[in-house]
């Protein structure tokens, strides 16, 4: 039996991190490189907005407390944008309060892990929101596929 992540082709997927501390960027990196899937670091919110309107990744992971631009203000640009506006968002912060959770998922949000977070279940959140993002890819094609097909008869 094929392995479902072969199938869903995670080797092939791109996260986006938005993270202003350097050495928050540095742990990330370190453990995220033993990962099939490949991921950018962007320092803030605009940087990671450019890219994602030049190359569209699979997800997105962004720190809440950012300068200038926060985590829930490029949420919500991201939630604007029709071609990115379908990419799960995960919220990483230090900000525990019941108040930022909501707003996280207000935003848009599909998650909302907090600091410090433990090594694994950040991995095992990352890769099941690749995973449904992936697979609800493979439904929309199927779906375009059986409405060709339709279309044709």
């Amino acid at each position: 039996m094929m392995d479902t992540d072969a199938m869903l082709q995670l080797d092939q997927t791109m996260v986006y991190i938005a993270e202003d501390d350097a050495l928050s960027q540095r742990m990330l990196a370190t453990f995220l490189k033993k990962e099939p899937f490949n991921f950018e670091i962007f320092s803030d919110g605009s940087s990671l907005l450019e890219a994602a309107r030049q190359q569209t990744p699979d997800l997105f992971l962004l720190d809440v407390m950012m300068p200038q631009l926060d985590g829930f203000a490029t949420c919500r640009l991201l939630k604007k944008d029709l071609h990115l506006a379908h990419i799960p968002v995960l919220f990483l912060t230090a900000d525990a309060t019941d108040n930022a959770k909501e707003q996280g998922f207000v935003e848009g949000g599909v998650d909302y892990i907090t600091k410090p977070y433990k090594q694994r279940e950040l991995i095992m959140r990352i890769r099941t929101h690749l995973r449904l993002k992936k697979a609800m890819d493979k439904l929309t094609e199927y779906n375009a596929w059986l409405e060709k097909q339709l279309r044709e008869q």
